[in-house]
């Protein structure tokens, strides 16, 4: 996601599918939907078709991705159905942690 240009041909060409910018863009496998992070932090898909010209559809919000950080990013399946997405896990109630001192005189040879 650049600058719309009108310069250059074929792969030189740069076409401008969101006007709100993004973040991450990341291609199905196949090449025909360009998925993003959006200014929410949504996942957008847009649908894109390329051949003799390149066409998009309007990009569509998928879902809030949770992500806080500009560390963290997502990533897509090749068939584009299934995401991966950091996820900050928060336990309620965390079990306490045991420490086993000497453990090593309780096991046998």
């Amino acid at each position: 996601m650049r600058a719309f240009s009108q310069e250059g041909t074929g792969s030189e060409r740069k076409w401008l599918v969101s006007g709100n910018g993004g973040y991450w863009p990341k291609w199905r496998r196949d090449g025909k939907e360009l998925l993003y992070l959006d200014a929410d932090r949504r996942i957008v898909g847009v649908q894109v078709a390329a051949g003799t010209s390149f066409q998009h559809a309007t990009p569509q919000p998928l879902f809030a991705s949770g992500i806080r950080t500009p560390e963290a990013r997502f990533d897509v399946t090749a068939d584009g159905r299934r995401f991966l997405v950091p996820a900050q896990v928060i336990a309620t109630n965390p079990a306490p942690v045991t420490v086993i001192m000497n453990w090593t005189t309780a096991v046998r040879p």
